[in-house]
C-alpha cells in the first residue's frame, strides 16, 4: 500500500511538473504578446476572456547605505518588522515555555513529503 502511494506520489510530481513548463511557456506567450509594463497592473479583454498581467519588481535595501544617508523622518522610507530568532526561540522555549507562550502563537505548517526511488528492493 505504502509503496503504491509512493509511486503514485513520483507520477503526480512528475505530471505537476509537465504541468508547471507548460504553463511557464504559455505564459511567457502571453506577455510576448501583451504591451510591456514595467510595474502595475493591466487588464485585457482578448474575446472570451478577461486577462489581467501583473508586473512587479523586487527592490532590496542596502540598510547601511539607507542609514548613512541621514534622511529626515518626513522622508524615511523603511520600516523594520520584528521577526523571530528560530533558534535562540527554540532555547527559550525549553527554558521558559509560559514566557513564549504569552507572545508566540504557534501553529503546524505543512508537512512536506518527499519520495525518491531507491536502489534496494
Amino acid at each position: 500500500m505504502l509503496e503504491d502511494l509512493c509511486g503514485d506520489l513520483i507520477a503526480a510530481k512528475q505530471t505537476m511538473a509537465f504541468a508547471k513548463n507548460e504553463v511557464l511557456r504559455i505564459e511567457k506567450l502571453i506577455l510576448d504578446l501583451a504591451p510591456p509594463k514595467l510595474e502595475g497592473s493591466q487588464t485585457l479583454h482578448p474575446t472570451g476572456f478577461k486577462l489581467t498581467i501583473t508586473s512587479k519588481l523586487s527592490r532590496k535595501l542596502d540598510y547601511d547605505t539607507y542609514q548613512a544617508l541621514d534622511i529626515p523622518d518626513s522622508m524615511q522610507f523603511v520600516t523594520l518588522e520584528p521577526s523571530i530568532d528560530l533558534t535562540k526561540l527554540r532555547l527559550i522555549e525549553q527554558l521558559e515555555p509560559v514566557l513564549v507562550a504569552q507572545c508566540v502563537t504557534t501553529k503546524p505548517a505543512k508537512t512536506g513529503i518527499k519520495v525518491e526511488v531507491s536502489d534496494e528492493s
